[in-house]
């Protein structure tokens, strides 16, 4: 019991950060607006783009035995302080070989007028051999768990997508 009251008492401090007041410079790409978008890239530390379906991402041998991609977001007038549900899906030729839907939240990155979010898993449901150099069709999408969706459903409100494609990438293939 001592040791949940510590570990509670850590995910309570990490998570007043967002409650502290914002320089007044920093406002303006931090605010919710009316056209909300969305950049899909990699990067588990820090987003990186995604140029074209050349783009190398590296296919990361989870410690559970599975295999994912590491998935950044760069967005715009969404609401820093707020969490998404964040839909990934991803294809490889007709065949649709993942979907997740992990939580998000954003942190304002003054330098480029834009928030952030890295180090979400785009989980594949298949092995190395069958991914590496493959090219995949990817589509993101973030949704306001808060709002009612368009159709009035409690699923929440989707906000912005955005879609690309990469190349997978394995180094132990190499």
């Amino acid at each position: 019991m001592k040791t949940a009251s510590i570990l509670a008492g850590v995910f309570t401090s990490l998570g007043g950060c967002a409650d502290e007041p914002r320089p007044e410079s920093s406002y303006h790409a931090c605010i919710e607006g009316p056209q909300p978008t969305l950049t899909v890239g990699h990067g588990d530390q820090s987003f990186m783009e995604i140029h074209d379906s050349d783009t190398q991402v590296e296919l990361i041998h989870g410690p559970q035995g599975g295999f994912h991609s590491n998935i950044a977001l760069r967005a715009q007038h969404v609401d820093p302080n707020s969490s998404y549900r964040l839909e990934l899906h991803g294809t490889v030729g007709e065949r649709s070989l993942e979907y997740t839907v992990p939580w998000v939240g954003f942190d304002c990155v003054e330098d480029n007028s834009t928030l952030e979010s890295t180090g979400s898993f785009l989980i594949w449901d298949a092995e190395p051999e069958a991914l590496h150099g493959q090219v995949v069709s990817f589509m993101a999408t973030l949704i306001d768990p808060h709002r009612l969706g368009t159709d009035g459903s409690v699923n929440g409100l989707r906000l912005v997508s955005d879609t690309t494609a990469y190349t997978i990438w394995d180094p132990s293939l190499e």
